[in-house]
């Protein structure tokens, strides 16, 4: 027992060594500058609702998976323009509607397309700022279809930091702040949606150049 304890140590000390020294190698100072990819997933929260003419309101709440791709240029030394598709999914909603809520076996999707700013200031920390176009669809399992709102305003705010693992590329982690507003219409009736949604990113990014 005492043998197996202490090859469990000496392999631990070797682990640890081995990640220490593969730190240092990448430890040096790098700037942002040409082509750039950012892939960036995680859990989202938040709701979305709805506002309607005919005298009640909806809600849609729960968690959700995101994942957003960013693909540009820098502009200037760590000034990184892009474009950018962002995807929040929500498996089986709660929705609230007239006060009476139920889970559902639905889909609900908020998608965006837009453009955006990415700062990386010291220490590879950095701030997103993204604003476009986006919708909301409902896909209802068991009828088999699907209801679209109309596009509107979307934007992104992000902020996290990234640690180098290589000469181009970094692993990192953000939190993010985003929603869509729209209004949708069929006939006489109208409904205006706006959603609120947090989120924590876990990001892989191509970019970077030494000193």
């Amino acid at each position: 027992m005492k043998t197996h304890t202490n090859s469990t140590r000496l392999s631990f000390l070797c682990c640890a060594l081995l990640l220490f020294v593969i730190f240092l190698g990448n430890a040096q100072d790098r700037t942002h500058n040409g082509f750039y990819l950012s892939m960036q997933a995680g859990p989202a929260f938040g709701y979305a609702n709805a506002n309607t003419n005919v005298g009640y309101g909806l809600r849609v709440s729960g968690s959700a998976y995101a994942f957003d791709l960013q693909i540009g240029g820098a502009i200037r030394e760590n000034t990184i323009l892009h474009g950018n598709l962002g995807i929040k999914s929500m498996g089986n909603p709660t929705i609230e509607m007239g006060g009476n809520a139920a889970k559902t076996s639905m889909d609900f999707d908020e998608v965006m397309i837009g453009a955006g700013v990415t700062q990386y200031l010291k220490h590879n920390f950095f701030v997103t700022a993204v604003v476009g176009t986006g919708n909301f669809s409902l896909y209802d399992e068991t009828e088999n279809t699907t209801v679209e709102t109309n596009n509107g305003f979307s934007y992104q705010l992000k902020a996290g930091k990234e640690w180098w693992i290589s000469s181009r590329w970094a692993l990192g982690v953000a939190l993010e702040y985003g929603g869509t507003r729209t209004t949708d219409t069929s006939g006489t009736y109208k409904e205006e949606w706006q959603s609120h949604r947090y989120s924590v990113r876990f990001t892989a990014t191509r970019n970077g150049r030494s000193r």
